[in-house]
């Protein structure tokens, strides 16, 4: 199997203006990480790190009891280097994925 190359700060958790923040990548092999665990009312920041536009949905996750989590849906496509940040405040498992036809996904569990 071959390996998939982290880009630095992937994952990273962060202190900023009070909050914790994870970051997320969008790259062209995918969201790094794919699955993060934070503590309800912490954030999340998505960060395109591709030359293509992102933006990211919420879904169902199939087969599971995940539930939708509506506000994680970004209101608008992110260009490169574009960012998009959203407190989770609700305790489960959360499903997102990229709507802008990549076959791509990933979870964050809030505690």
């Amino acid at each position: 199997t071959g390996s998939v190359e982290v880009p630095a700060g992937a994952g990273a958790r962060t202190f900023e203006k009070g909050v914790y923040v994870t970051t997320i990548f969008f790259t062209t092999k995918g969201f790094v990480p794919q699955s993060v665990v934070i503590t309800h009312g912490e954030e999340v920041r998505f960060v395109n790190k591709t030359s293509l536009t992102m933006r990211v949905g919420s879904q169902v996750q199939s087969g599971t009891s995940s539930t939708y989590y509506s506000s994680i849906s970004d209101p608008k496509s992110q260009p490169k280097g574009g960012t998009y940040q959203i407190a989770l405040t609700q305790p489960g498992v959360w499903s997102y994925y990229s709507m802008t036809g990549d076959p791509f996904a990933g979870l964050v569990v809030v505690k």
